[in-house]
C-alpha cells in the first residue's frame, strides 16, 4: 500500500490522510466480530457512550464494560465474539455507531499538538482495493465527525 499522504486543515486542526486508497464498505460485518487472528475491541468515548445510551434508551452499563484506556472509557459487549448490536448481520445502531466503527478500516493518531494522521489499519478488511479511490472529502467527513466528540 502506498505510504504517501495529503493534508487539509479543519478548524485549528491539521489532518494528514493516505493517498491512493481504494475502498468502499460493503457492510460485510467482518469488522463487527472477532476473527481467528484478531479480537475486536469496539471502544467508546465517554461522550459517545452517553449519547448512544440516550438515543437507544439503554443504560450504558447494559451494553458496555468500562476500560482502563485513557481515551476510550468503554468497550461494547459482545455475544459469541460478535458486537451485541449486530443482529442477522445488520447493525442495529448503524446511524448512531461509534467513531471507531465509522472510521474502520482507518484510525486517527495524534502526531503533535493539533496534528492528526489518519492511517489505514484494516489489514483484515475484505474489500481493500475494491470500490473507489477515497478523496479529501471522505477523510474530511471522518475528521469532522471525530471533532464533534473531541472538542467541547
Amino acid at each position: 500500500m502506498n505510504n504517501t499522504f495529503s493534508s487539509f486543515q479543519l478548524s485549528k486542526y491539521h489532518f494528514n490522510y493516505p493517498d491512493e486508497i481504494i475502498w468502499k464498505c460493503q457492510r460485510c460485518t467482518s469488522c463487527c466480530k472477532d476473527s481467528l487472528n484478531h479480537i475486536r475491541r469496539i471502544k467508546l468515548l465517554k461522550k459517545e457512550a452517553t449519547t448512544l445510551s440516550n438515543k437507544i434508551k439503554i443504560p450504558i452499563e447494559n451494553f458496555t464494560v468500562p476500560t482502563l484506556d485513557k481515551i476510550y472509557s468503554y468497550e461494547i459487549l459482545k455475544n459469541n465474539g460478535k458486537c451485541i448490536f449486530l443482529k442477522d448481520n445488520i447493525c442495529n445502531i448503524y446511524e448512531n455507531r461509534p467513531l471507531i466503527c465509522q472510521f474502520y478500516p482507518f484510525e486517527m493518531k495524534l502526531l503533535d499538538d493539533n496534528v492528526y494522521q489518519i492511517l489505514f489499519s484494516g489489514k483484515e478488511c475484505k474489500v481493500t482495493n475494491k470500490g473507489k479511490k477515497l478523496d479529501e472529502y471522505f477523510f474530511r467527513k471522518l475528521a469532522t465527525n471525530a471533532l464533534k466528540y473531541f472538542s467541547d
